[in-house]
């Protein structure tokens, strides 16, 4: 997964990379490798667009507390690709079922 950051008005620290990197990795199970994750962070908003082959995803958030945001923007988009791959894997199922003759 590439992982690009930018910031507009709100001063870069390696802290602040790492802090945003390492939450970002917690997507890795639910996003395909070579997908590319943009995070954006202002003073007021935090934006975390996800592209992968097939799919692309926004979400964003506002509010005065840049952690607050950035954490509301972050489970959205995590809540939202839990269901999705919930979902992938059960119509996985499925076809694997209705394929081997199983009817659940």
């Amino acid at each position: 997964m590439d992982v690009r950051i930018i910031f507009q008005g709100v001063r870069e620290s390696p802290w602040m990379q790492s802090y945003l990197e390492s939450k970002i990795e917690k997507l890795d199970r639910y996003v395909p490798v070579n997908s590319e994750v943009t995070i954006f962070l202002s003073e007021i908003e935090a934006e975390i667009k996800i592209k992968t082959p097939k799919h692309q995803y926004s979400f964003s958030s506002q509010g005065s507390d840049l952690f607050e945001t950035f954490s509301r923007v972050f489970e959205a988009a995590a809540k939202f690709l839990r269901n999705e791959h919930a979902k992938l894997k059960v119509r996985i199922h499925r076809k694997f079922t209705e394929a081997e003759g199983f009817l659940l």
